[in-house]
């Protein structure tokens, strides 16, 4: 592969005009990832009210380059993971993110794990 990767589901060829980014734009990513246990038929329900609450601000925080809800069905496990351009990025959007993020954690009925990651080394 050249230095030029895939990640976060940018790549070249996208109808969304989504382009590959360097190994060197990678670098430096922060990644931001909650951990939660769910019961797992109240899944759907956290789903749609991600969707509800959290997304409408993921889709306006400057700097947010994506954002993944996996899900483990059978565990009711559940990571909410975004990739953001710096701390600075993530910090900035917090005082809009912070108050969705906590009004979705009521619905969870116990506090998520939520933990940072700069991005090190890559592929």
């Amino acid at each position: 592969m050249s230095d030029a990767m895939v990640v976060a589901g940018w790549h070249h060829g996208t109808e969304s005009g989504a382009r590959a980014i360097s190994r060197q734009e990678v670098l430096g990513i922060i990644v931001r990832m909650a951990s939660v246990q769910l019961a797992p038929e109240r899944i759907d329900e956290i789903l749609r009210r991600y969707r509800e609450i959290v997304r409408p601000v993921h889709q306006r925080s400057e700097g947010l380059r994506n954002h993944y809800v996996l899900v483990h069905r059978p565990s009711g496990q559940m990571r909410l993971i975004g990739l953001w351009d710096s701390q600075e990025a993530l910090e900035m959007a917090l005082p809009t993110l912070e108050p969705a993020r906590e009004r979705l954690w009521e619905e969870f009925g116990e506090d998520p794990t939520l933990e940072a990651y700069e991005v090190a080394d890559a592929l």
